[in-house]
């Protein structure tokens, strides 16, 4: 292994906590999303997850398996085709992000 791969699989991460709940804070949610380009040409299609306060996630898959397709779904400048997304910029109530379309998500 790469010594400086070494280096940060060793490292102790600690993630940002929401201090007074103890836990991490959900800063997004993403439920049953789907992209299609055509009607028969479904690139993302039930995709699911939560994204925590201090996470880093990486997106892989082959060439053409919806990896860019994604990312400019969460980030607004492709619609989705179904499914939600919803980001928790603070403790509280939840906001549709298909309504936040044109503006920065600022979600960590």
């Amino acid at each position: 292994m790469n010594s400086s791969l070494a280096a940060v699989a060793e490292t102790d991460f600690q993630p940002f906590t929401d201090l007074a709940a103890g836990r991490q804070r959900k800063v997004l949610s993403v439920r049953n999303l789907s992209k299609a380009y055509q009607a028969q040409h479904k690139v993302l299609d039930g995709i699911s997850f939560d994204l925590h306060a201090g996470e880093m996630v990486g997106v892989i898959g082959r060439s053409g398996a919806g990896k860019s397709t994604l990312l400019h779904v969460l980030n607004g400048t492709h619609s989705a085709s179904g499914g939600e997304i919803l980001s928790y910029p603070e403790v509280g109530t939840p906001h549709d992000v298909s309504q936040l379309k044109g503006r920065a998500l600022n979600a960590a």
